[in-house]
């Protein structure tokens, strides 16, 4: 039996991240550059940072993601949870689509930038989107999965740890 534990590690290192984020829009505030002409890896990597905010690439990606929701649910109903979760939830390819899907918000959230007052709900719902699409990730490298087992007014901090995450 294990005692269940704040991930002090995934804390962090969101902790960390946010962190970085804001410095950085706030020396970018700070110190503003005058015009200059950018690098060849500049242009490129801004150039497919403006395609990956484009309204028909999120779309392509959200219908994607919906068929592998759909997918995996499928599959959780006709060969059990720890099937879905290998096949479809913990695979490469669902983790891959999962951070483009959010490079593609971040990025058409960020182009809209500076805001208007009338854009608020549209931002709001793209700020809410990414927020859920972090908690997913927090939850898969932070997750433990086990079991615990209790009577009906009965109390306990501890729990079975599953060690089975993959299938046999």
């Amino acid at each position: 039996e294990v005692q269940a534990r704040v991930p002090w590690g995934t804390v962090i290192v969101f902790g960390v991240g946010m962190a970085g984020t804001i410095a950085a829009f706030v020396i970018v505030q700070a110190y503003p550059r005058g015009p200059s002409e950018p690098g060849p890896l500049t242009h490129a990597l801004g150039r497919m940072w403006h395609a990956a905010g484009n309204i028909w690439f999120g779309i392509t990606l959200m219908i994607i993601l919906v068929a592998a929701w759909h997918q995996g649910t499928w599959w959780e109903n006709a060969y059990g949870h720890k099937s879905a979760g290998h096949v479809f939830y913990s695979s490469w390819w669902y983790g891959l689509l999962q951070l483009t899907f959010s490079s593609a918000l971040i990025s058409a959230t960020l182009r809209k930038y500076p805001w208007r007052i009338e854009q608020t709900g549209w931002i709001v719902t793209h700020i809410a989107l990414t927020m859920l699409l972090i908690g997913s990730f927090m939850s898969y490298f932070g997750k433990r999965e086990g079991m615990l087992g209790l009577k009906e007014g009965e109390a306990t901090s501890v729990f079975s740890l599953d060690d089975e995450t993959r299938l046999q």
